[in-house]
C-alpha cells in the first residue's frame, strides 16, 4: 500500500514515527485523551508525530472546533495533525506506526483496530470493549487502564523508545490472520453448524 502521499500532504518528515488515532469526534471516542496522554512526549521525541483523523456528527461541529483550539495553543503543535473525516482511511493506517484506541467508553467493535492489524500496526489503547479480545497484550500491541493518561503515555514511550512497535505490528499481522480472517470467520462457522 503507497501512503507516501500523506509525507506531502501532512508536510511530515520522512524520518517521522508517526502515532494516531481514527475515530468520530464525539464525547466518548478520546481525543482529549490522547492529546493530554501523547502531547508531552513531543518534547521527548523530536521526530515524533501525533495525527487525529476524524469529523464530528452534525450539530456538534463546535467538538472539532474545540478540538482544533486547544491543539493550536499547545507547545509542538506543527507536529500535531488534525484531519476532518477522510476516505482513504487504508492508507492512512499503513502510514501511522502505532494506531492508539482511547475511547473513554468501551467501544464493543473498533474496526479500525481489525483493519490496523492487517497493516501490521502496533495498537495502544485502554482496556475495556472489542480491543480486548483483539489485542494480546505485550504481543501485537499494549493494554492500560482506561482513563490513566500516564499509563497511556507510558506505553507509547516504551514502544517508541526501543522500537518495539516494530515488533509489535508484526504480531498484530500474524494475529489477524490467524484469528480474524475471512478463512477463519468461516471455519468457525461451519464448526458450529456441524456441532449442531
Amino acid at each position: 500500500m503507497n501512503s507516501d502521499y500523506l509525507y506531502k500532504e501532512w508536510n511530515v518528515s520522512k524520518n517521522a514515527v508517526k502515532v494516531g488515532m481514527i475515530g468520530r469526534v464525539n464525547g466518548w471516542k478520546g481525543q482529549n485523551d490522547f492529546i493530554d496522554a501523547l502531547v508531552p512526549l513531543l518534547s521527548e521525541f523530536d521526530n515524533l508525530y501525533l495525527f487525529i483523523v476524524g469529523s464530528a456528527f452534525q450539530g456538534q461541529e463546535w467538538r472539532v472546533k474545540d478540538l482544533k483550539k486547544k491543539i493550536n495553543s499547545l507547545p509542538n503543535h506543527n507536529r500535531i495533525i488534525f484531519s476532518e473525516f477522510r476516505k482513504d482511511n487504508y492508507a492512512v493506517e499503513h502510514f501511522f506506526d502505532i494506531l492508539v484506541l482511547p475511547s473513554t467508553s468501551p467501544d464493543p467493535l473498533p474496526t479500525v483496530v481489525l483493519e490496523s492489524m492487517g497493516c501490521g500496526r502496533a495498537i495502544i489503547g485502554y482496556a475495556h470493549g472489542g480491543i480486548t479480545e483483539m489485542i494480546k497484550d505485550g504481543y501485537n500491541g499494549k493494554l492500560v487502564t482506561p482513563g490513566d493518561k500516564v499509563a497511556l503515555r507510558k506505553a507509547v514511550k516504551t514502544c517508541l523508545s526501543h522500537n518495539e512497535y516494530v515488533k509489535l505490528g508484526k504480531n498484530s499481522r500474524i494475529r489477524l490472520v490467524n484469528q480474524y480472517s475471512l478463512k477463519k470467520f468461516i471455519g468457525n462457522f461451519m464448526k458450529v453448524y456441524s456441532e449442531h
